[in-house]
């Protein structure tokens, strides 16, 4: 599920922050709920922007932590392209119990932001004008843009593409100048051979200034561990998009991205799934193709209101692969009627190019599995966001809408939760608190920048630690100043 440079990347995909203590309850032998949780299910909710980039030379602070990179490698970047990778360090804000939403930023080494300078033609004394994003997560992949100077035409920007199997980083420059990205600016992550293969980075574009409806759609492939480190001329494969039939809907917009069985899919969750087979790609052209969504769920611009106004249909909808299969998941909510709230499920027969619908559940058979959102009534929770796991589990935002209702009487509110389910059990094996989170954030396992860490040192172990309660202790006495 995936993103974009100097876009509303919230639109998107998969975003959000990092928080990954999980709650653990005490489990109720009686009651089979989300009280009986496994950590290894929590979740970071990632927030799109990278925080505070106008300050890229200072430490971001002591609630952030470095994230480990086992090495770094800078392709087709310039000559000194390798030293300005070398120069950055990724930084996540530290687990909070309170959220599980998280931060990301990037800081450069004095020598890296003098190289940047320089490329850009800018004196020493001149200040960057930075902005990044986190862009897609997928197969054990996470993508950032980062531009360091949004309003130089020259600079193109980069992609910092993090590997959690080896704990690598790569950055890669982003499309030349000449090419513009369609439909989303976000790249779709992808292995070449799945498993731990090398990754590659797909993106949909046309070129600059060129808008007509008859203008070429090119597919662009970026796969560094292909090329030489260092200097290269041609690091994107550029081929051709052959549409056997129509071309893409103009108002084709691409809110999930996801690669499965050597094919790349962009989901419009209004109009249907592109995709395109890069087995089969030729040296110059690829074949694209399209599917509908089920009968009676496509929106089209005639259903909207007459004022235009229309919640974004990931708040309800995903597309993904799930069990070895690609999934439709779609949340039906009759006016008034919580109890009769359902959520649908269809698998797609690709060969056929079909949905099939399977056997629905309505939200209240999940409701009664849960007992951590206090003294809340079916009513008054809703669930959005879906996002299909890689681990064949659905994660639903749990919205608490009593906060939202000028005439509620309740005083104290839960805060909205996130709560991972088990899609063939139906029961819930993870919940967190969540907030403060963009529309259509990534959402990333809990363990993805710490499995791949160094044995560590016991006696730094200790001192984290200690600092970590430490800082607990003034975070809670300055809010009960306050």
């Amino acid at each position: 599920m995936g993103f974009h440079l100097g876009l509303p990347i919230s639109l998107y995909h998969n975003r959000a922050d990092p928080s990954p203590l999980i709650l653990i309850l005490l489990h109720n032998p009686h009651h089979h709920s989300a009280s009986a949780m496994d950590p290894a299910k929590g979740v970071m909710v990632m927030r799109s922007v990278l925080w505070r980039l106008n300050q890229l030379a200072d430490a971001p602070g002591p609630m952030w932590e470095s994230i480990y990179c086992s090495r770094k490698v800078a392709y087709g970047c310039g000559r000194h392209g390798q030293k300005v990778v070398e120069g950055i360090t990724l930084f996540r804000s530290l687990p909070d119990h309170q959220d599980v939403t998280s931060s990301m930023t990037i800081r450069l080494s004095a020598e890296a932001i003098g190289i940047v300078k320089a490329d850009l033609g800018l004196g020493s004394r001149s200040a960057l004008q930075p902005q990044g994003f986190v862009q897609a997560a997928s197969e054990g992949l996470l993508v950032l843009a980062v531009n360091f100077s949004v309003h130089n035409p020259s600079n193109r920007g980069y992609y910092l593409v993090y590997d959690s199997t080896d704990a690598s980083l790569y950055m890669t420059p982003c499309l030349p100048t000449r090419l513009v990205c369609s439909y989303t600016p976000a790249p779709v992550p992808r292995r070449i051979d799945g498993g731990g293969s090398e990754p590659q980075l797909v993106l949909l574009a046309h070129p600059y200034r060129s808008c007509h409806p008859d203008d070429e759609d090119l597919l662009c492939l970026c796969t560094p561990a292909a090329r030489s480190p260092g200097i290269t001329d041609r690091l994107w494969d550029i081929k051709a998009l052959c549409f056997p039939h129509l071309h893409l809907p103009g108002s084709f917009n691409v809110q999930v991205t996801f690669s499965f069985q050597g094919k790349v899919f962009w989901a419009d969750l209004s109009r249907g799934l592109a995709y395109c087979e890069l087995r089969a790609a030729t040296n110059s052209a690829v074949q694209f193709d399209f599917i509908n969504l089920p009968y009676g769920y496509e929106i089209h611009l005639d259903d909207l209101p007459e004022d235009g106004s229309m919640e974004p249909p990931e708040m309800d909808r995903t597309i993904g692969c799930i069990g070895g299969c690609i999934k439709f998941i779609c949340i039906d909510r009759p006016r008034g009627r919580s109890g009769n709230w359902m959520l649908r499920f269809w698998t797609l027969d690709l060969g056929r190019k079909k949905w099939q619908a399977e056997e629905g559940l309505l939200w209240k058979e999940l409701w009664e599995q849960i007992d951590f959102m206090g003294s809340a009534r079916l009513w008054d929770v809703e669930p959005r966001y879906p996002v299909l796991m890689p681990d064949d589990t659905l994660c639903l935002v749990l919205e608490d809408m009593r906060h939202r209702r000028v005439w509620s009487p309740v005083d104290s509110v839960e805060v909205d939760r996130i709560c991972r389910f088990d899609i063939f059990s139906k029961t819930p094996v993870w919940h967190g608190k969540v907030g403060h989170y963009s529309i259509w954030p990534v959402m990333l396992p809990g363990d993805f920048f710490t499995k791949c860490y160094p044995p560590s040192d016991p006696r730094k172990s200790q001192l984290l630690g200690r600092k970590r309660k430490l800082q607990s202790i003034v975070a809670s006495g300055s809010c009960k100043a306050s």
